[in-house]
């Protein structure tokens, strides 16, 4: 089944992981790892300030009545929690589907990264672990009503396999896969059931959900 995910970048102009570190209420939270660089071949340790907490926590201000409400919250709180993660690491750099960049660009250290680096680059590896961590926070931080973060997805073909965050239904145990691979940094992740995730023909790219990016 094809579904679309909304383009991201409305929230980059209106607010201008492998480790699961506890969240101090009222407080950033420190030590929260991210990978980049295929197969987590980089790994870096940053800080979120308390505001830039407040930004990921704010979706869910409005308590979720429904599970569908709150995936939808999810969907977008682990949207803007990578975008936050961009601003202290490479990974706004990463197109989503193993894209490489198409030429060098200037980080903010000075440093170059060329078109046919990994850096800030991530495969379905960095982007599931990466999506875990912040899945965990969230639901250590108690914002989760009717969901639990469970152990990665696996999809399994002939030739590779997919791994992907997941979340668990509480009332029915269904399984949602959140995905945040097949698109480019800034844009919302595909949220969808378990079921539906493992029916997506990896091998064939004209097959994977599009954003309306």
């Amino acid at each position: 089944m094809r579904t679309t995910a909304p383009a991201f970048s409305f929230y980059l102009a209106a607010l201008t992981l492998c480790v699961f570190p506890v969240v101090a209420g009222g407080a950033g939270i420190d030590g929260i790892s991210v990978c980049h660089g295929f197969g987590c071949k980089f790994k870096e340790s940053i800080s979120v300030s308390a505001a830039e907490w407040e930004q990921v926590t704010m979706f869910f201000r409005e308590p979720a009545e429904t599970p569908e409400q709150e995936r939808e919250q999810i969907k977008k709180a682990a949207g803007w929690f990578e975008v936050v993660a961009g601003r202290y690491t490479p990974i706004h750099l990463d197109r989503g589907r193993n894209k490489r960049l198409k030429e060098p660009v200037r980080l903010k250290d000075g440093t170059t990264v060329n078109g046919d680096s990994t850096v800030g680059q991530m495969d379905c590896i960095d982007e599931s672990l990466n999506m875990t961590t912040y899945l965990t926070l969230m639901d250590q931080a108690g914002l989760f009503r009717h969901h639990r973060t469970v152990e990665r997805a696996r999809r399994r073909s002939a030739y590779d396999q997919h791994y992907a965050g997941q979340i668990e239904e509480l009332e029915t145990g269904t399984r949602w896969v959140v995905d945040s691979w097949f698109y480019d940094y800034g844009t919302l992740p595909y949220l969808e059931e378990a079921t539906e995730w493992l029916d997506i023909p990896f091998l064939f790219s004209t097959s994977f959900p599009e954003s309306e990016d």
